[in-house]
Order: structure tokens, then sequence, then C-alpha cells
């Protein structure tokens, strides 16, 4: 039978792997990390906006999306297709939910920088500007 890494060229699951091995071992318990400072978040500002809970509620939804996605991906990468040339739909999509977490996540700095820094009319747009710029440039 014929070795599997083969095909592959030298230092490409080292390039490959073990970054992604890497990832699905530190991602549940970063995930349970945030799952426990969403509940804390919850319990103890119940005063907060209800912006600011829609926020936080939906950023832990597309982790949890993400988290999925990137379990889910690794798992047919490395055990169905064995590091194979195309990489399986779940991972763009994963990647399409971290941009689009990180792009939340400024917009939700740039209201807090605009409502710190006495409404400055120049600082919160650049942070907005900056941040369509850095998701405009996704590309899977």
């Amino acid at each position: 039978m014929a070795d599997p890494t083969a095909f592959y060229p030298p230092g490409y699951l080292a390039a490959v792997g073990v970054p992604l091995i890497t990832g699905a071992m530190l991602t549940p318990p970063l995930y349970g990390i945030g799952v426990a400072q969403v509940a804390y978040y919850y319990r103890s500002f119940q005063n907060d906006p209800i912006a600011v809970k829609l926020v936080v509620g939906i950023l832990f939804l597309l982790d949890t999306a993400h988290i999925i996605c990137h379990l889910q991906s690794s798992y047919e990468w490395f055990i169905i297709e064995l590091l194979g040339p195309i990489m399986p739909i779940l991972f763009c999509v994963g990647l399409f939910l971290t941009y689009t977490i990180i792009f939340v996540v400024q917009c939700s700095y740039a209201a807090r920088v605009y409502i710190l820094s006495n409404k400055n009319k120049f600082v919160a747009p650049l942070v907005i500007v900056l941040a369509c710029g850095q998701i405009s440039m996704f590309v899977p």
C-alpha cells in the first residue's frame, strides 16, 4: 500500500497540519472561557442597553457557528480527506465568520471611541473605514 503522505511536498503536513491541530486543541477551552464570560456578562450587567446585549449575543452566536465550522472542517480535512488539496467548504465559512466577528467587534469599538472621545467626528469614522477596508479584503 502506498504511503498517503508521499503525494505531498516536503514540509506540507507540518506547515498545514500542525497549526490546524493546534487550533483544534485550543479552540474548545477558549470557547468555554467565552461562554463563561457571556454568562457572567448577562448576569452582572442587566442594566446595560439592549443594543449592547444584542451585540454580545450576536457575537456569541457567530463564535459558536465559527467553532462548529472549525471543528467540523478540521475533522473532514484531517480524518476524511487526509489533508487533501481541496479545503472543506466549512473551512471557508469559518474564515468568513472570523472576519465578520472581527468587523462587528471593530464597529463596537468605534462606537465606544465615539462616546469616549466626546463625539469626535474624525476618530470613530476612521476606525469604521479601516474596519470596512479590512473586511473588504476577505478572499477565501
